[in-house]
């Protein structure tokens, strides 16, 4: 697997509502807290200010998802899902797959590069190795690489949520994209193993 490490993903800041915040009309009591926190000295320097505000819009509507009765991974996994969707508009989404039996359905799928796209909430700590990454996170890498193989193309995007960035020097949320290609044998083998393990699974 070729993987690209982990960059920052820009992100479009939309209220919970999914309606961009850039664009009220007046003074916004937000910024006028922003001014007063910067007049008593206070500053965030362990994340991204912008993933701050994506992470506190998608905890509003995990809330309403908890209340539903979802587990907390679940609504923060499903809330940022919607809302990358949302400024995502150039992607596929809902997108149905099967063979051999077996079904699956990205979370998106971008013709125009042909990349599976993965949108993903974490409170574990973000890897910065390859080698961590394949061994900690094997079931996104697994997933994407099915994904990709279903689809004919060779390359996944991970977008995610680090909700505690990487335990160091970016202990807040940060959002981070990261690539994986894929051999046409690594695609096909992969896909083997889910095999062998769907059958053992009907025994």
């Amino acid at each position: 697997m070729e993987f690209s490490g982990w960059t920052p993903f820009p992100m479009t800041v939309l209220s919970s509502d999914l309606q961009p915040t850039g664009n009220r009309e007046g003074l916004h009591l937000g910024s006028v807290l922003d001014r007063m926190a910067v007049a008593m000295g206070e500053t965030y320097p362990d994340s991204d200010p912008t993933a701050r505000f994506v992470a506190g819009f998608v905890w509003e509507t995990a809330v309403e998802y908890m209340h539903a009765g979802m587990s907390l991974d679940e609504a923060m996994g499903a809330a940022f899902r919607r809302y990358m969707i949302a400024i995502r508009g150039n992607v596929q989404t809902q997108v149905h797959l099967e063979r051999d039996g077996i079904r699956a359905t990205p979370d998106a799928f971008n013709p125009g590069v042909g990349e599976v796209e993965s949108y993903k909430n974490s409170w574990r700590k973000m890897p910065a190795e390859q080698s961590d990454f394949e061994e900690k996170f094997w079931r996104w890498v697994c997933q994407e690489c099915s994904y990709a193989y279903l689809l004919g193309v060779d390359t996944a995007r991970w977008i995610v949520l680090w909700n505690r960035g990487n335990y160091k020097d970016v202990q807040g949320p940060v959002v981070m994209q990261a690539t994986a290609k894929w051999t046409a044998a690594e695609l096909v083998g992969n896909w083997k193993m889910v095999l062998n393990h769907a059958e053992a699974r009907k025994r």
